[in-house]
């Protein structure tokens, strides 16, 4: 019974697995995985996507910086993490290691995610 009980527990966890999808309105492609997992923290060579959550945002150019729109208000890149590379996605990525659970509310007023990667996208 113990056995059955370990398989039927694998297997479930396999097929959950299995089925996982990528975020909404991101293309089914594995080249986007090795695209993702190649992003690199500029100082320090660390993968951004290992340790963060990368994903796409609404961006602009405000004075000699990006902005990035999070949590209902804009909120400055430094110049030290913008990745000059090319962008496969089609908008602007930014790797935050801060994340605010919008269940909570509106984030504090001083709340400054902490950005570890952005790539700009091609319309800025």
């Amino acid at each position: 019974m113990l056995r059955f009980s370990i398989i039927s527990a694998v297997l479930f966890g396999w097929i959950n697995v299995s089925n996982a999808a990528p975020p909404p309105g991101q293309p089914v492609d594995p080249d986007m995985h090795d695209w993702y997992g190649s992003l690199r923290q500029p100082h320090t060579g660390a993968g951004c996507c290992s340790i963060a959550d990368c994903r796409p945002y609404e961006s602009r150019i405000s004075g000699d910086h990006y902005e990035v729109y999070l949590y209902k208000r804009w909120a400055a890149v430094p110049n030290e993490v913008v990745l000059h590379r090319e962008n496969k996605v089609g908008m602007a990525i930014a790797c935050l290691r801060t994340q605010w659970n919008e269940g909570f509310g509106a984030p504090p007023s001083g709340f400054q995610p902490d950005i570890m990667c952005f790539v700009p996208g091609p319309e800025t």
